[in-house]
This record gives C-alpha cells, sequence and structure tokens, in this order.
C-alpha cells in the first residue's frame, strides 16, 4: 500500500502513479463480486465445491425442508461476509482515490461491525442446528420406548404361545388315552 508521502515522493522525482494498480485493484473489487454471484449461484470453482459439502455434511439426516431452511441460514452467511469483502474492497479503493493515509483511516469500527454480523449469522445458525439436533434426539427417545414396548410385548405373546401348546399337548394326550 502507498502512502501519501510515497506518494509525494513518486511525484517529485517526476513518476507519475501507475493507474493500472487503480484498475487492478478495481478489478479484484469486481472480481469480489463475481465469486459472490458464483457462490450465491452455486456454481463455480472445486473449492466451493468443497466448502458446500463440508458445511452440507451435517445436514445429512434432516428432513429437505429443515435442510433448504440451513441452507438458506449458510447461504445468506456466505453471501453476507462476501458482501462485507466487497464492500471493504471498495472503500480502501476509495480511499486510496481521495489520497487518504491508512492510518487516517479507522477500519477498526468496520471490522468490530463486521465481526458482530458475522457472529450474529453463525448464531442463528449454531441455534437452528441445536434446535433441529434436539428434535431428533426427542425423536429417537420415542423411537426406543417403542422398541421396548414392542419387545416386551413380543416376550408376553411367545409366552402366551408357549403355555397354549403345551396346553394343547395336554389334551391332545388326554384324548389320546
Amino acid at each position: 500500500m502507498s502512502t501519501q508521502k510515497g506518494d509525494e515522493q513518486m511525484r517529485g522525482e517526476g513518476v507519475q502513479p501507475r493507474p493500472e494498480k487503480r484498475d487492478d485493484v478495481a478489478a479484484q473489487a469486481q472480481g469480489g463480486e463475481a465469486d459472490q454471484n458464483d457462490r450465491s449461484g452455486r456454481s463455480g470453482k472445486s473449492d466451493q465445491d468443497h466448502q458446500d459439502s463440508d458445511a452440507y455434511a451435517i445436514l445429512a439426516d434432516q428432513p429437505e425442508k429443515e435442510k433448504k431452511t440451513l441452507k438458506g441460514k449458510i447461504i445468506e452467511l456466505e453471501n453476507t461476509i462476501n458482501t462485507k469483502i466487497v464492500q471493504l474492497q471498495k472503500e480502501l479503493n476509495e480511499t486510496k482515490e481521495n489520497r487518504q493515509t491508512q492510518d487516517d483511516f479507522n477500519f477498526a469500527d468496520i471490522l468490530k461491525e463486521f465481526k458482530e454480523e458475522i457472529t450474529q449469522k453463525i448464531n442463528q445458525v449454531t441455534q437452528a442446528i441445536e434446535k433441529k439436533v434436539e428434535e431428533q434426539n426427542l425423536k429417537h427417545a420415542k423411537l426406543f420406548s417403542i422398541l421396548v414396548s414392542l419387545k416386551n410385548e413380543n416376550f408376553t405373546i411367545s409366552k402366551s404361545i408357549s403355555l397354549l401348546n403345551d396346553k394343547i399337548h395336554m389334551i391332545e394326550g388326554e384324548i389320546g388315552e
């Protein structure tokens, strides 16, 4: 990054600042927007596919409606991150264009706001996942209870059948005599 003093030295030596650097930074900012569009459209690089598979691996056992809700929150989180990155790049470009030094520009507030937004989105996704896990645990407990009841009923039925078979053999024995 160039400072105001460095720019003055360049001008003093008869060297003009390179406009193509600004164009490169602007292209990077636009590239960030294109990356954001690629991610939100789910088409793009294998890195993105790998991240998607990791992010959604925990959702594999969820019903479709629940998957869509959680995927939507994760996509919203990704979009928020990408939007903030592009916003920071644009602000940096504007700062360079206005020839402000980096020391004069306070990134602390922007980074704090960015951190708060990301933390809030992560907490929302975490709460949604925890809720789904609790619901699944409740369903599993109910199913286990039903399974135990069925096992007990099966044992009772088997015992009754065994007693009936014994009585049938006794009756057959009495009839046969």
